[in-house]
């Protein structure tokens, strides 16, 4: 996902809903998560369907969840917000159907299962029924905006509202595959993170779209689109030497909008050909939707298949816009095709790993951006970013790139300057101290070995390590986990003929400051150096 540095994040807080139930979180009841789930059940597939009407207020709801139970258990912990449930069962493998009581905890939306009786480890089916709010007040979960006299409906799942959406292990770990069927208006346009396969006409002017089961991704990267939406078929993008099959692309916009499309459409397959050569792999989803969201809350996301944006970045006028208008086209969309394999295929197993995402899709729209068009001069570009970023990095305030999470409070502060520009920052100064052709080998190494899985610092380190052929995990180790920049200085002397340079390293402070400045990064390594 890709934001507005300068731009002030929303608050993920808001009030439950009197539908649902809520217990506040008393010192008796310790076991309560607050930060990940445990790994006692995992969801493996989800079954959703979803009746969306977006100029109603609330929306209707069944998902069933395939989950592999690890553990004899009588709860089960998992996530929902402000959602009504009406049923709450689980299907055992012997064919037994268990009904349980559902229930939300907090109000960060975790939530349990009871069940009637203790269940051994073993594969079931978890389903539940509900109805939620169409949310208007936060552009965040499944919600609604209004363009003229048409309601349209949107999702924006990433970090944590998928379970705004749908009962749910609404944590990037949990990845799993999803099959979407959406009820909607006759005339309205249903889409999601695949293709539509199938349409059944539904009495009272309606009728059901059916979607194909994606991959395995988390719950963050489940999309929908639905309203009276323009969908402009584009020409796919062609083959090239790294895929042998073309990639379906289509535009979405508010009705009437489809037009201002066209130079978003005629330049997202360039972006992308450059991108593939790099990572020497091709495109990995079905088809590639770009959407112009009439309200959105960030700049854009790199949902699977169907990447949003706030809709002015993707209408650009070919003659009459401005050079300073075009280029934030290329910046967003490079860097949400980025994640079609930073944090899509390959996802980061919690958010303190967040930067695996960001940092890398950072880095690469501006090696993408300067091969699109060299005269943006976007590695100078990336430089400036850095350089202020470096300003913020000096206070005794700043955070470290890889951050601890120890509740989804903490998850906001995540998305930041120092996780976006100065994460780039870091991974483009390996770059170049390792060789852009070895550190290349390193990212694809990494991309391989871990696609559809997840993967955190300490593998990427590894991989990185091991596919470049050089062992940078301790120095890179140490710009990771403290925050801050160091300042080398150089004192060079001549004694009796012989020249010699004294090195001194601290951390860069302001004048003033009462930052520990006694921290040591590993600028060099024997290792490293061969």
């Amino acid at each position: 996902m890709r934001f507005n540095i300068q731009a002030i994040l929303l608050l993920l807080v808001v009030a439950c809903t009197p539908a649902c139930q809520t217990v506040r979180l008393t010192q008796g009841r310790t076991n309560i998560p607050s930060g990940q789930l445990a790994k006692t059940v995992i969801p493996t597939h989800y079954d959703l369907a979803l009746t969306v009407f977006p100029d109603q207020e609330r929306f209707q709801g069944r998902v069933a969840i395939d989950v592999e139970i690890r553990e004899p258990t009588t709860l089960i912990w998992l996530h929902g917000y402000g959602l009504n449930v009406t049923t709450a069962s689980l299907a055992l493998a012997n064919g037994r159907k268990l009904v349980g009581g559902y229930k939300q905890i907090n109000d960060d939306g975790v939530a349990q299962v009871q069940l009637p009786e203790r269940v051994e480890p073993q594969h079931a089916r978890l389903l539940f029924e509900y109805d939620a709010p169409l949310i208007t007040t936060d552009l965040e979960g499944l919600y609604r905006v209004q363009q003229g006299k048409d309601w349209y409906a949107f999702t924006q799942f990433e970090a944590i509202a998928a379970r705004h959406c749908f009962v749910s292990f609404d944590e990037p770990a949990f990845k799993a595959t999803f099959a979407v069927s959406l009820t909607v208006r006759a005339e309205h346009r249903a889409l999601a993170n695949t293709p539509q396969v199938g349409e059944e006409r539904l009495t009272g002017n309606t009728k059901r779209v059916q979607f194909p089961t994606t991959k395995k991704i988390p719950t963050y990267l489940v999309a929908l689109a639905v309203g009276p939406l323009d969908v402009v078929e584009a020409e796919p993008i062609p083959l090239n030497s790294v895929r042998q099959v073309p990639v379906p692309l289509r535009g979405i916009a508010a009705r009437g909008q489809g037009t201002r499309l066209a130079y978003a459409l005629k330049h997202t397959g360039r972006l992308l050909k450059i991108l593939e050569e790099y990572v020497g792999i091709a495109y990995p989803f079905q088809k590639l939707d770009i959407v112009a969201v009439p309200k959105f809350g960030g700049g854009a996301m790199g949902n699977v298949g169907l990447i949003t944006f706030r809709d002015r970045i993707l209408m650009v006028d070919e003659v009459t816009a401005s050079v300073n208008q075009k280029q934030p086209f290329a910046y967003y969309m490079a860097h949400e095709l980025a994640h079609q394999w930073f944090g899509n295929p390959v996802t980061m197993p919690w958010w303190d790993d967040l930067w695996l995402n960001e940092a890398f899709a950072t880095w690469l729209e501006y090696r993408v951006v300067e091969a699109f068009d060299p005269s943006t001069k976007a590695r100078v570009g990336q430089l400036k970013d850095i350089l202020e970023t470096m300003d913020e990095d000096s206070l005794l305030s700043t955070r470290e790139i890889r951050q601890p999470i120890v509740t989804a409070h903490d998850i906001d502060n995540a998305f930041d300057g120092i996780t976006y520009s100065k994460g780039g920052g870091v991974i483009s100064m390996f770059e170049r101290f390792l060789g852009a052709e070895q550190f290349q080998k390193g990212v694809r190494h990494y991309l391989n070995k871990f696609s559809y899985q997840v993967a955190d610092t300490e593998q990427f380190l590894a991989a990185l390590s091991s596919g470049s052929g050089k062992d940078i995990s301790d120095s890179f180790r140490t710009f990771l986990v403290q925050p801050g920049v160091p300042l080398v200085e150089f004192q060079p002397s001549c004694n009796n003929g012989t020249a010699s340079v004294l090195l001194r390293q601290s951390r860069y402070i302001p004048f003033g400051s009462n930052a520990p400045s006694d921290r040591i990064w590993q600028v060099l390594s024997a290792s490293a150096m061969g």
